[in-house]
């Protein structure tokens, strides 16, 4: 690639010293770069003249493509910064518990808004699979609850908001009468669960 760019401006200035002198190079040195381009081509690609360089017809097709090849690195360098960045790819989002699904479409919006070329896949599950999903690479993030018992090494976790947990009762109930009940007494008690998926983590003890 360094032989090919030196040739591009050898051919840009159509003069072997001129060119150096725009590379920081000595002439020799630019010389020699020419050759192993040439010898590994197996071409000619300049030819000599009173008045500096010429190129031959494969110098002049190389050239075209050094052009074209130029414009490529210029893409590639750009995505590949962009990549790095976060600004391109794809974002494998595992999510559970109903909560964020309120909270993550203004996330998502602003992601693509300043990454406009970010895939995101979505995927509704639970811990039980999205869990082992992130550990093997299959997701690159989930947002769910997290249990003492939940599998955490290798991980890292950002506590985004604490839930808050109210029971109704009809204004008839027997506790409904009291200021406090312990969870000991609500233990005793039939409750209804709205969210049947979690209601082994919402299980009062």
């Amino acid at each position: 690639m360094r032989d090919i760019e030196y040739f591009a401006v050898v051919a840009e200035h159509g003069h072997l010293g001129r060119a150096a002198n725009a590379l920081a190079l000595s002439q020799p040195a630019l010389s020699k770069s020419l050759r192993r381009l040439e010898q590994d081509l197996q071409v000619k690609l300049v030819k000599r003249t009173p008045k500096g360089i010429e190129l031959t017809p494969e110098g002049s097709v190389l050239l075209l493509r050094v052009r074209d090849l130029r414009l490529s690195l210029l893409s590639l360098r750009r995505e590949i910064t962009d990549v790095g960045e976060g600004r391109v790819g794809q974002l494998r989002v595992g999510i559970g518990f109903p909560g964020p699904e309120k909270l993550l479409p203004a996330a998502f919006a602003m992601l693509l808004k300043d990454a406009p070329r970010t895939k995101l896949i979505v995927s509704l599950s639970d811990n039980d699979l999205m869990i082992p999903s992130l550990c093997n690479g299959e997701l690159d993030l989930i947002i769910n609850y997290l249990l003492a018992t939940s599998p955490t090494e290798g991980l890292i976790g950002e506590h985004l908001f604490d839930d808050e947990y109210v029971v109704y009762a009809s204004a008839k109930h027997q506790l409904a009468r009291r200021k406090e009940a312990t969870l000991a007494e609500l233990a005793q008690e039939r409750w209804l669960s709205t969210a049947p998926a979690l209601r082994a983590h919402r299980r009062l003890k």
